[in-house]
Parts: structure tokens; C-alpha cells; sequence
């Protein structure tokens, strides 16, 4: 097994020895066992063309629209509040509201992976109100 933190620091700094891999703070368990591979995975990425490059990933936030949808989501939270008396942090986090957002413009709207807004309890509170809201 190798930690995240360090699969990361090979990519980011295209580490391409075990001896740097060891200054970098990686096991020597991790080094023994996944050392050679790890590190001909490095060499190998030397000989990719651009083209068979993995596309890019688009964060949530550089989404256009993003922003707005938020704050517009945060008001429906808001007027929900004012009908039910809950907390507005108990009925849907931040995190919430981001998997929301990303369920519907990232993933397509899944139905076997709906996100918590759209779940138990808070189904008939938020889905007949967010759902219109989430179509671009």
C-alpha cells in the first residue's frame, strides 16, 4: 500500500529515484515493495504524447454559473428554514449543496446516487424546489 500524500509528490515532482523517494518521506516498506514500479511509472509518463494525456479535471467552483448557484441554492435552504423552524446547517451543509450541484452538472443526475438533499427526510422539502433550479 502507498499513501496518497506520496503518490502525489511522485507525480508533482516527477521524483525518478528511491533515493529521493527516501528524502521525500516515503516508507521503506512502500520503497521495497512498490519502489520499481512506481518509479517506471514515472519513466513511462516521459514517453506519452499530449494527446494520450488524461483529461483535464474541471473543478466545481471554475464551473460557470457555479456561484450563483450556490447562493440561489443557500436562498431555497433559507426559505425552507422559515417553513420548517430547522437550522439551515442541519438541512443541507455546504458539502451538501456541492454534491448537489455536482450530482446534477458533473454526473448527470444519477437516480441510484442521489445526493443527501434529494434523500429520506429531506426529499419533500428540497426536490420539488431545487430540481427546476438545476437545469443550465
Amino acid at each position: 500500500m502507498v499513501k496518497e500524500l506520496n503518490l502525489w509528490k511522485l507525480a508533482r515532482y516527477g521524483i525518478k529515484s528511491k533515493a529521493v523517494m527516501t528524502k521525500e518521506g516515503f516508507d521503506n516498506m512502500e520503497i521495497q515493495r512498490h519502489g520499481n514500479r512506481l518509479l517506471k511509472m514515472v519513466y513511462d509518463v516521459d514517453d506519452l504524447s499530449p494527446q494520450q494525456y488524461p483529461e483535464k479535471i474541471v473543478r466545481l467552483v471554475d464551473v460557470t454559473g457555479y456561484k450563483q448557484m450556490v447562493k440561489v441554492l443557500k436562498d431555497v435552504v433559507t426559505e425552507v428554514e422559515a417553513q420548517t423552524g430547522l437550522m439551515p446547517e442541519f438541512l443541507a451543509s455546504k458539502k451538501q449543496v456541492n454534491e448537489l450541484i455536482s450530482w446534477a452538472w458533473k454526473k448527470q443526475r444519477p437516480q441510484d446516487k442521489l445526493p443527501d438533499m434529494l434523500k429520506t427526510w429531506r426529499k419533500p422539502l428540497f426536490e420539488a424546489k431545487v430540481l427546476p433550479l438545476l437545469d443550465r
